[in-house]
């Protein structure tokens, strides 16, 4: 295991492997319930763990498709849940259009008419993956912030807008989220829980890693709008939901290729529609870190791709005052990765 300047490079093949990288990473295995987390301290804005008869952690796993490699599986999640400290395990995701097994085609203008057939598809998913069971064995509650906003349970904006707004040491009506039509999108649930511990799993995939991760936390099923007609608005949409979230909670960057890894490349054995990937089995990484960004650059590094070319990456370091670069220390270890990685 490596550990510089709070990036948290690991070999991990069990539960006790994810329980130590967890703990270097300031989750400590036996949290009390007013347990801080060190490095979250100095990780920007975020507020202190709340006082509660027990703490409460939030998973956001990486669930946009079902297409192997590209989602947070169950052996993933089982892995996750059985390291985290004890207490309650909330695992909180959105609705996506890409997440389903074909049949209907989902947009902008039809998501409402089509929310059972939307709602029919994710309970698929749970089931066919095997995610429903480890979710029951761990005792974990599945709250989908897609049906909260539809239902109209969302904190005020007023108050999401002023949370954000000290958190960043500014007042409420200056915040760094852009589209402020963000702070209605909440849900009270999660807001009741601002505080808590919100890890970030995301996949060890080709171009999307723990800040990208956020965005599937804006509710639409389909989120072209958030995109831009030619992809310039989704850097801008990352940093806004990662602004809110980051703000409410303790935001830590967990990306693992614990037992699959997805490398795109033209010819790549398996086709989907945004394009061609390799499947790397067993390579056991996990990178970790409050610092989404450093991190997030990190595992560019790993895809040997330059991380100033994502504008997520590029605006980010500009909202969080966090370095886009990667520690000169982990230029080695991160060397050796990659080249299994690509290989």
């Amino acid at each position: 295991m490596t550990v510089a300047a709070r990036v948290v490079v690991a070999e991990v093949r069990s539960v006790r492997d994810m329980a130590r990288a967890m703990r270097e990473l300031g989750l400590a295995h036996r949290a009390g319930p007013a347990a801080q987390a060190g490095p979250a301290a100095r990780a920007g804005p975020g507020p202190s763990t709340p006082e509660a008869a027990e703490p409460t952690f939030l998973v956001k796993p990486a669930w946009f498709s079902p297409h192997r490699a590209n989602f947070t599986g169950a052996k993933e999640l089982d892995l996750v849940l059985g390291a985290l400290p004890p207490g309650r395990r909330i695992v909180i995701e959105g609705h996506s259009a890409g997440r389903n097994y074909g049949g209907r085609e989902i947009t902008p203008g039809n998501a409402d008419e089509n929310r059972e057939w939307i709602r029919e598809q994710d309970r698929l998913f749970l089931e066919r993956t095997g995610i429903a069971r480890v979710l029951e064995r761990h005792g974990a509650e599945y709250l989908n912030v897609t049906e909260e906003v539809w239902a109209g349970r969302v904190a005020p904006a007023e108050k999401v807008r002023d949370t954000v707004g000290r958190a960043f040491g500014r007042g409420a009506q200056e915040t760094p989220v852009r589209d402020e039509s963000l702070f209605g999108v909440v849900p009270q649930r999660l807001f009741e829980l601002r505080g808590s511990v919100l890890v970030s799993l995301a996949k060890l995939k080709t171009g999307s890693w723990s800040l990208k991760n956020l965005f599937g936390l804006i509710p639409d099923p389909m989120r072209l709008r958030w995109h831009g007609e030619r992809g310039e608005l989704l850097g801008r949409s990352v940093t806004d939901i990662a602004s809110i979230y980051r703000a409410l909670f303790r935001v830590v960057g967990l990306v693992e290729g614990v037992f699959e890894a997805a490398v795109y490349r033209e010819g790549g054995r398996h086709r989907i529609v945004w394009g061609e990937y390799d499947v790397l089995e067993g390579l056991g990484l996990v990178l970790g870190a409050w610092n989404l960004v450093t991190l997030d650059c990190c595992c560019a590094r790993l895809f040997g791709e330059d991380a100033g070319k994502r504008d997520f990456l590029r605006i980010g370091e500009a909202v969080f005052g966090e370095a886009a670069r990667v520690p000169p220390e982990l230029e080695g270890v991160l060397s050796r990765w990659r080249e299994r990685l690509l290989s």
